[in-house]
């Protein structure tokens, strides 16, 4: 059995009803949620939009191979309308990563885990936190908690939206 950490993240179209349609499809695909962080609110990062994300992270469990997984949330960007460019970020409708596989460490040409930029984002580390806060980066040692505590200066709002499930 595999848990897994994913990151949800939009700013296109309405992005509470995009992060409620996305766990609805990897219950769907068989992945078993074990939480729901809260809903983050931040600017983009690595490029410039008006567009606000709205970012998450979810617990699952699973069976499946971490490969299959990611070739699952590929699908299911692709459903929500998500293309990818070969040149830098850009706005989209939806964005899933694999944050961390347990104490799993993944070197592929197409998954790197934990995510390579998991310890410089507060809208992942977080979100993550609320889901797994004993998690233990695999490769540093670091805590979850002490890297949060170290992105503490960026810009994050959580907002409370009345159902999203």
């Amino acid at each position: 059995m595999n848990t897994i950490a994913i990151g949800i993240g939009t700013n296109q179209g309405d992005r509470i009803l995009s992060v409620s349609t996305v766990l609805k499809k990897m219950l769907h695909h068989g992945l078993r949620i074990i939480q729901v962080s809260g809903l983050y609110e931040s600017k983009a990062v690595g490029y410039q939009s008006d567009n606000l994300f709205l970012n998450a992270v979810v617990k699952v469990e699973t069976q499946l191979e971490p490969l299959e997984v990611l070739e699952i949330l590929m699908a299911i960007e692709a459903d929500m309308g998500r293309i990818r460019l070969q040149n830098g970020y850009s706005d989209r409708p939806m964005d899933l990563d694999i944050l961390a596989v347990g104490s799993k460490i993944i070197q592929t040409e197409d998954l790197q885990v934990p995510h390579p930029r998991i310890h410089d984002r507060a809208f992942v580390l977080v979100p993550l936190l609320e889901v797994w806060p004993d998690w233990v980066h695999p490769q540093t040692g670091v805590s979850i908690e002490s890297m949060a505590k170290q992105v503490q200066n960026q810009i994050l709002q959580k907002i409370e939206p009345d159902d999203f499930i």
